[in-house]
């Protein structure tokens, strides 16, 4: 089974090593002692959550959770902030940065194994239905795509019934206006035929008082 990934920042050698040694039994856990070694690791590796000392000799812990928190890439990895501060007013202005949860020195591991699971337990539920949501949005996408081919096609077909129609009533005109000409044909062959035997009539009486 693949292990998650901690990071762990802090400058007493001390914590480090403890904190170490004892996340390592279940989880791939780098450690670091200073802001800077925390920014080199942190831009080459991913990590699926961050423990954070808030004091290092060489830059705020606070400012580094500022850091990972603007990284899309760690949208989903909690951030855990160790202090040494007890006070509300102090927690409240860490949380305001957007860490996921706070414990307080000396650190008791028990409290902390629960905390890591719990915050790993939220992320990955958070990434799920992150996914859902993605998923379920792909499908909505989809099917509007559908129902657009759809709409398009029963235009396509209604535009076809008009023309259909249209193609229909110009035919029966055309058929129409055929048999018109074809009945003033008719009359026209019969005047002609009248006018023909007049000729004739007219030609007979000359001839008869000749």
């Amino acid at each position: 089974m693949k292990k998650e990934k901690i990071l762990v920042v802090d400058d007493d050698q001390t914590t480090l090593t403890m904190l170490g040694e004892y996340l390592s039994k279940n989880y791939e856990v780098t450690v670091v002692s200073s802001f800077k070694k925390a920014l080199e690791v942190y831009y080459k590796k991913d990590f699926d959550i961050f423990l954070l000392d808030i004091s290092l000799d060489d830059g705020d812990g606070i400012d580094l959770a500022k850091i990972i928190k603007n990284n899309e890439k760690f949208d989903f990895s909690p951030i855990i902030i160790i202090s040494q501060h007890e006070e509300i007013e102090y927690m409240e202005e860490v949380f305001k940065v957007g860490v996921d949860d706070y414990i307080i020195k000396p650190i008791n591991l028990k409290e902390l194994s629960i905390r890591i699971k719990r915050r790993l337990y939220v992320s990955e539920y958070q990434k799920k239905v992150f996914n859902d949501y993605n998923d379920l949005y792909k499908q909505l996408l989809d099917l509007s795509e559908e129902l657009k081919k759809e709409r398009t096609l029963k235009v396509q077909e209604e535009d076809y019934a008009h023309n259909e129609m249209k193609f229909k009533k110009n035919s029966e005109r055309i058929n129409e206006s055929i048999k018109n000409s074809q009945a003033f044909d008719e009359r026209l062959n019969d005047m002609k035929a009248k006018l023909i035997k007049q000729k004739k009539l007219i030609e007979r009486v000359k001839n008869y008082l000749n």
